[in-house]
């Protein structure tokens, strides 16, 4: 084996061109093979951190249509596949809240969207599940790490956060691990 070592450094020694190409594409591969996999980890071979993920589906529509309430209604009125249908979308209002005013990374969900996932709240409770959606145009549950930066406890008390000049009440703080993106 120290033969066979001396010869390789030898060879390496007279062409260290074709050395050095070697070594670049033996890093370049196994950096790509690394990536790879740690996409392919967290996309398909990690679970998803809800209870029964093997049992959660998801359906998108087109990108600049929205389902309207009334169509969402009818969707878990109808369905006999699924035990429940939650929704969601993206909203970008500005949020005013004791950390000043700023564009906030907001996502709607229908009343029985955490349900369906099966979180449990760090602390407070669910939105309001009186199949009027009225009743939660007021309410809002924030991220663990959102309730952190407004200076967290232990108590929502009535805390409340302005987005787009409408007063939202928190009745909910989601656990650090399961933001919702």
């Amino acid at each position: 084996m120290l033969h066979s070592l001396r010869y390789a450094l030898r060879q390496v020694r007279n062409s260290p061109g074709f050395a050095a190409t070697a070594i670049v594409t033996l890093a370049l591969g196994i950096g790509a093979t690394t990536a790879i996999f740690s996409i392919l980890d967290a996309v398909l071979l990690r679970p998803l951190p809800f209870p029964h993920p093997d049992r959660l589906v998801a359906v998108a529509v087109l990108p600049d249509e929205i389902v309207s309430a009334p169509t969402m209604h009818d969707w878990q009125a109808r369905s006999h596949s699924f035990q429940s249908i939650a929704g969601y979308r993206g909203w970008a209002p500005t949020v005013q809240s004791s950390l000043g005013s700023h564009v906030g990374n907001v996502v709607e969900v229908t009343q029985n969207f955490f349900a369906t996932l099966g979180i449990n709240f760090a602390l407070g409770r669910d939105l309001p599940q009186t199949g009027n959606e009225r009743d939660c145009t007021s309410a809002v549950v924030v991220s663990g790490e959102f309730w952190k930066r407004l200076g967290g406890g232990s108590s929502l008390g009535a805390r409340t956060l302005q987005m787009d000049h409408r007063t939202y009440q928190i009745v909910g703080v989601l656990p650090l691990a399961q933001t919702i993106e």
